[in-house]
């Protein structure tokens, strides 16, 4: 159990760190780009808001859901890749919502 518990929270976490360094990359983007203070207010809000949909559903979710499974069967396929793809999913929506910026402006 414990062993199957690291293994998901290192998965986790290095998401995290990937997702972190993709919204990065997306701010330094949008600093680069010439848009007018309310353009770039909304696109930080945005950015924000993604950051908000990740932490509160994905992760708060994928925790739970490990830490209400009572066996190691039942935690292993079905939640490691509920882990996987939903956070999997939340990475795609940031890189679309970069590349929809850099198409943009």
């Amino acid at each position: 159990w414990k062993q199957v518990q690291r293994h998901l929270q290192l998965r986790i976490e290095a998401q995290g760190k990937y997702l972190q360094a993709v919204l990065e990359q997306a701010q330094e983007t949008l600093g680069k780009q010439n848009l007018g203070p309310a353009n770039l207010e909304d696109a930080k809000i945005k950015i924000s808001e993604l950051v908000s949909q990740v932490s509160t559903e994905c992760f708060s979710n994928a925790i739970t859901d490990v830490k209400g499974s009572s066996s190691v069967h039942r935690l292993e396929p079905r939640q490691i890749q509920f882990v996987e793809s939903s956070t999997n999913s939340y990475l795609s929506v940031a890189e679309g919502f970069i590349k929809e910026q850099r198409l943009q402006h």
